[in-house]
């Protein structure tokens, strides 16, 4: 948390936009702080709102705090643009995981996915940090 020059707390988060959530509910003492609460499942999604966004247009306002499993896509596009970052080929990607290279080539052209065992493989091979990066939010 950040202070003002009185050393007041600023709200970073100066909004949450929640759907899907299985229950939502707020504790509030006699000081009138509290605390949000949210009941997330398999199709929740949770954004908060910062009000110090770098882009001057206004366009990173909204961050993505939580997006359940089941809300998330794999993103075979990245998936090419990470191997070829990497300067790696289907087949040497192929073959560092296990994988047969039509398999691999499947995943790339999106006719198919990895299940979890092969992505957590591709993620160590092509250095991906976080799911996010080849993964997309679906429309919901």
């Amino acid at each position: 948390t950040t202070t003002d020059e009185k050393g007041d707390p600023i709200l970073r988060w100066i909004g949450v936009k929640i759907k899907n959530a299985s229950k939502i509910w707020v504790n509030v003492d006699n000081k009138l702080k509290g605390t949000l609460y949210v009941e997330a499942n398999h199709e929740t999604a949770i954004w908060g709102r910062n009000c110090w966004g770098r882009d001057d247009d206004g366009s990173d306002v909204w961050y993505e705090l939580y997006i359940a499993p089941m809300l998330m896509e794999f993103d075979h596009e990245a998936l090419k643009s990470i191997r070829k970052r990497e300067k790696l080929t289907q087949q040497q990607v192929a073959d560092s995981i296990g994988a047969a290279v039509r398999t691999y080539q499947k995943w790339e052209s999106g006719h198919t996915t990895p299940d979890c065992q092969y992505l957590l493989r591709l993620m160590n091979v092509l250095d991906i940090r976080e799911p996010k990066e080849i993964t997309k939010t679906t429309n919901f």
